[in-house]
């Protein structure tokens, strides 16, 4: 890839193959010739019109690793240099240009530029002429700006207005140009890796050099450059360090990475970072990686102060970038001292200025004097001279002030001047501010008159106003005002005739008015009080105060005015909210209440409310019966079919006329009628209630429920009497005699040895009986076994045995 800026500063870098090189040592015109830049990827454009222009490049011929060449085209007056410089990766190309190459002409440029290079009698770069590659400077000058370099610490962010327009220091390690450079130092605190990156908005590059054991023995013993040329150091650390060189770029872009690799606790190192492009902007440079740090004990922090001030304002004195951990000495004017961080003086006088010094240290390490001056004034006292204090015959006033260095005149509403004098022409209040160098203010106003004429001549006249029009210098007036008639004198100025007249009314007047029935209209000299409502007419003659005849008449409406009582009747429960009126009952009661408003005439009137709430009724009534009873209570006649849960409202007015709500919730119990058919061994009896029953046929029981419902039980009870005992029967011949034994009984069998051969377990074996089978379903052997008989209740009844018969 090959990078080309052009302007004042242009490169343009590849990597360098073998396969990339055909041989064309001996043909280097036609070699030059092979040079293929194929494409423009991108470019970027800077205000001036100077580009970076990308380009891929195709071919890159052995002849151009030789060492140090150089070659300039002249084409229409301009200049454009190339220097090839050696590096590890590849080499770099150095385009020096005083014109800015339009991109569209870039190829035919570079083409013709490397097909008449040559090889041979090509200067060093140290000597190349038309300062396009400026020498080293004179020892002095670096020492001189080197000793003065600014100490930092890389736990802080550094950012300061780049110079512009400052000497340039010449080709210093890989930078050939160093325009606007601006030093800086620093100790090792912990040892390790440094990484800090240097950002602008502009070219910006730097050199480094370490370690020193101080400030002194870095500016006397940094090495300017290296012997044959310094290499960029942009992607690869291993180029450096050279020397006491530890770091050095000087690429087109607008940041730089600065490494050191191996720094040691104590050491000092050295840091120029320049300004290329010359322009307005900030440069910025912190630590972006590495385990390294730096010493912020040497550091002392910028500060500034919000001055110029005036006296009786408060100084605030400011660190800007504090160090942490730090201790803080301030000393200033008449033995002034502080240890805050931000100091505040109040109320300050002209004895409070002059230069502030701040001295921070941090774990024993004293750092360097930082100082801010600060600027205090006294007050000016604003005062005004005026050439007359009244504009005559439109000649202008000169108001002329004093007291300060610039000064601002207002009318109120506008700023009408800034020098010290103002001619005025207008009649108004005018204030000057005055300003002194320090900044500080004072006020002063004045107020000018004008008097246009040189003579006034003034007419006073009173008339009523049946008398008008009133007739002065040929012209009719009817109404009262100050008319004005101009004439000029014989000096030139304007005379003013001046009328001022009173037109006094003669009123004939018509009034009309309403009162409320008990009130009195004395509006316009009437006293007027009518008896009863209604509309009236009144009339008033008079002579005024001002001596005018005048008639009132008087039209005026009397409105009534109410006492009534309103008698009504509601249910309880409801409201009442006619009239204007909101009553709630919630019982009967009777409720008195007066309420005063304003009729729509505007009269107060009084009604009052005579409420009678008669009962309204919303009962409920909870029982309980049994099944076929009747509920007749509470005017209720209910009788359920079924038992269960049952309400039943009831609605009726009461004789007064309010609805009521009866509610009556019912729970009706069951009465059993049941049927049950059951059985018994001969020994045992059935239980119903209290009742026992031991006989076969129908018995029937009267019982009362735990809800105390009379209920009737008819048990149908059968008896199963024990069997005969049998000593033997044939299970195997299948002929449907005697082959099971027990049907109907819970049996147990056991063989000889006392062990259970088979039981029955279910109904179903039980209604069966015993088939000659044992548990597992074969057959048992003929001979004979023991059996237990158990009643209902699973108590033995017959022990005995049977004789199991072959067929």
């Amino acid at each position: 890839m090959l990078f080309f800026s052009f302007g004042e500063k242009i490169y343009a870098q590849a990597q360098i193959t073998d396969t990339d090189l055909p041989y064309f040592h001996n043909h280097e015109d036609a070699a030059f010739s092979q040079i293929s830049l194929s494409k423009i990827i991108a470019e970027k454009t800077y205000p001036d019109n100077t580009k970076i222009v990308y380009f891929e490049i195709n071919n890159l011929l052995s002849n151009l690793e030789n060492a140090v060449m150089e070659q300039e085209l002249i084409k229409n007056q301009n200049i454009l240099r190339f220097k090839k410089i050696p590096s590890q990766t590849g080499v770099q190309y150095l385009f020096e240009a005083n014109h800015s190459f339009s991109a569209d002409s870039v190829v035919f440029y570079m083409n013709n530029v490397l097909m008449n290079m040559k090889k041979d009698g090509y200067a060093d770069s140290q000597t190349e002429e038309s300062g396009t590659v400026l020498p080293p400077p004179s020892v002095s000058d670096m020492r001189d700006g080197c000793i003065d370099a600014a100490p930092f610490c890389t736990s802080n962010q550094y950012r300061f207005p780049a110079a512009t327009d400052v000497t340039d220091l010449g080709h210093l390690g890989c930078c050939l140009k160093t325009p606007n450079p601006a030093w800086y130092w620093m100790e090792i605190n912990d040892p390790g890796v440094l990484e800090i990156t240097i950002t602008s908005d502009w070219d910006v590059d730097f050199v480094a050099w370490g370690p020193f054991t101080d400030l002194n023995d870095a500016c006397q013993n940094f090495l300017p450059t290296c012997p044959v040329g310094c290499p960029n150091n942009t992607d690869v650390d291993a180029n450096y360090p050279y020397g006491n060189i530890v770091d050095c770029s000087y690429d087109p872009l607008d940041f730089e990475v600065c490494h050191i690799n191996n720094a040691q606790n104590g050491e000092i190192y050295l840091l120029l970072i320049t300004n290329f492009s010359n322009r307005v902007t900030d440069i910025r440079f912190l630590q972006t990686g590495g385990d390294a740090s730096t010493n912020c004990g040497i550091v002392t922090p910028p500060v500034t102060n919000n001055g110029p001030l005036c006296e009786g304002d408060s100084l605030q004195l400011m660190v800007t970038n504090p160090v942490a951990g730090a201790i803080y000495n301030w000393t200033g004017p008449n033995g002034w001292t502080s240890t805050q961080q931000n100091p505040v003086i109040y109320n300050v006088t002209v004895a409070d200025a002059g230069t502030y010094t701040l001295i921070i240290s941090v774990d024993n390490e004293i750092g360097e004097e930082e100082t801010t001056d600060v600027m205090i004034s006294t007050y000016p006292v604003a005062a005004i001279s005026a050439s007359s204090s009244t504009v005559t015959c439109s000649q202008p006033v000169i108001l002329t002030a004093s007291g300060g260095v610039t000064y601002s005149w207002s009318n109120g509403s506008a700023v009408v001047g800034n020098s010290a004098e103002l001619v005025v022409t207008a009649a108004e209040t005018y204030t000057v501010t005055v300003t002194n160098d320090g900044g500080c203010s004072d006020t002063a106003s004045i107020t000018i008159n004008i008097d246009t004429a040189s003579y006034r001549f003034v007419d006073i006249n009173t008339i009523c106003s049946d008398l008008a029009p009133y007739i002065w210098r040929s012209n009719l007036y009817y109404t009262t005002g100050i008319y004005y008639d101009n004439m000029t004198a014989l000096n030139g100025c304007d005379s003013i005739f001046i009328l001022n007249l009173t037109v006094n009314p003669a009123y004939h007047d018509t009034i009309n008015a309403t009162i409320c029935l008990g009130e009195t209209y004395t509006g316009y000299n009437f006293n007027e009080s009518p008896a009863q409502p209604g509309y009236f007419t009144f009339v008033h003659s008079e002579t005024t105060i001002l001596g005018c005849d005048s008639i009132t008449t008087l039209n005026l409406t009397v409105n009534p005015v109410y006492d009534d009582t309103i008698y009504t009747e509601i249910c309880a429960g409801e409201c009442y909210t006619e009239n204007n009126f909101n009553i709630c009952t919630d019982g009967a009661i009777t409720i008195i209440q007066s309420k005063s408003y304003q009729t729509t005439s505007g009269c107060d009137s009084i009604v009052t409310l005579h409420l009678v709430a008669h009962p309204s009724y919303n009962d409920t009534v909870n029982t309980t019966i049994c099944l076929g009873e009747t509920y007749i209570d509470d005017h209720f006649n209910e009788s359920p079919a079924q038992s269960g849960y049952f309400t039943f409202v009831r609605n009726e007015t009461t004789a007064l006329g309010c609805d009521s709500i009866f509610t009556l919730n019912m729970t009706v119990n069951p009465a059993y009628e049941e049927y049950i058919y059951g059985s018994i061994y001969e020994d045992e009896f059935y239980r119903v209630g209290d009742y026992k029953y031991n006989t076969p046929g129908l018995h029937i029981s009267n019982l009362q429920t735990d809800k105390n419902c009379d209920s009737i039980i008819n048990l149908y009870l059968d008896v199963i009497y024990y069997p005969y005992e049998i000593t033997a029967f044939s299970p195997f011949n299948k002929d449907g005699v005697n082959d099971y034994f027990m049907a109907g009984f819970k049996v147990q069998i056991f063989n000889r040895y006392g062990a259970i051969i088979y039981e029955t377990k279910t109904e179903e074996e039980q209604a069966l009986g015993w088939d000659g089978k044992n548990t597992k379903k074969q057959n048992v052997e003929p001979g004979l076994y023991f059996y237990i008989l158990y009643n209902s209740s699973g108590k033995p009844r017959i022990k005995s045995s049977v004789e199991v018969l072959k067929k």
